[in-house]
């Protein structure tokens, strides 16, 4: 718990020093909201399945720039030196960075939710069933960077690299998400294979799975 918390502490201020970043990348997510009108057009931007969609659509671009940026935080500020100089144990620290990363997307995304409310005003939005998806969500994304920083931490092309290995396997927990919330609507007509209660099970086994994953292969990450 000690090497957790201290993991914690050095990564809010690594990212602290940094963040403008953080600003421009809720702001980019927030200019994404603007562009799908003029896309789609008003009248199909009515519905509620399409006004979750492009929400999950900005959540997930402002995911990939953060968890893309995980690595860069901690050197620019020095920070993995000071992981090294503390001797923390490895599980510890993919314990603390998934812990900061899902309360950073966390913190984060409120701000992209307050400008889909303003900007598309939804009148069936299931708030419930999108809260409990964005924290799933952000669990999976949180375990899913942190890991894929890790693998590619020593890399030379490590920016080519994470995109590759991101993409692929977020897609799952994406589709699950927007599936669950999009049936979680009082109009949503089941025209699909898939149950809504298939699909919550899909996103937190999704969810609790790559965390598992993360924390378990984080020896063998240390090694290499």
């Amino acid at each position: 718990m000690k090497h957790t918390l201290l993991v914690l502490r050095t990564s809010l201020l690594c990212w602290w020093n940094r963040k403008a970043i953080l600003w421009a990348f809720v702001l980019f997510a927030a200019c994404e909201l603007l562009l799908f009108p003029f896309a789609l057009g008003a009248r199909l931007l009515k519905q509620t399945d399409v006004q979750l969609g492009v929400l999950w659509s900005s959540l997930e671009f402002l995911v990939v720039l953060v968890c893309g940026q995980l690595h860069s935080s901690d050197e620019a500020a020095g920070g993995w030196d000071y992981y090294l100089a503390s001797r923390s144990s490895v599980v510890a620290w993919v314990a603390g960075k998934i812990i900061f990363v899902f309360l950073l997307l966390s913190g984060l995304e409120v701000f992209v939710l307050l400008s889909w409310q303003v900007l598309y005003s939804p009148q069936e939005a299931p708030w419930g069933a999108v809260t409990i998806a964005l924290l799933c969500f952000n669990l999976g994304s949180a375990s899913l960077g942190t890991l894929v920083s890790a693998l590619t931490q020593r890399a030379a092309a490590r920016q080519v690299l994470q995109p590759i290995l991101f993409f692929p396997l977020h897609a799952g927990i994406l589709l699950a998400a927007v599936s669950a919330t999009v049936m979680s609507t009082p109009t949503y007509t089941h025209l699909g294979f898939f149950s809504l209660q298939a699909w919550w099970f899909v996103l937190s086994a999704y969810a609790a799975l790559l965390c598992c994953f993360a924390l378990l292969v984080a020896p063998s990450l240390w090694r290499e």
